[in-house]
């Protein structure tokens, strides 16, 4: 019997592209800015796609986000 999905999550070659760019960058970077550095290597990419793989990172705590507005000036 073959499952049809279950909870594993996928390993796209979007979301390797994005792990790749955060390994890459030294400083963080919005979401803008992930986008950007992504759609130029798979130009056909959507920005609600690099979102959601934004927020499959922080919730296996991969990523943490960081709220620039709560530092202060």
């Amino acid at each position: 019997m073959v499952k049809k999905h279950d909870k594993q999550e996928r390993n796209t070659k979007t979301k390797k592209k994005v792990e790749d760019i955060f390994i890459k960058t030294k400083k963080p970077i919005t979401l803008k800015e992930l986008y950007l550095k992504v759609n130029k290597s798979l130009p056909q990419i959507a920005y609600s796609t690099v979102y959601r793989i934004l927020q499959s990172l922080e919730k296996s705590k991969k990523v943490t986000r960081t709220n620039w507005r709560d530092r202060g000036a």
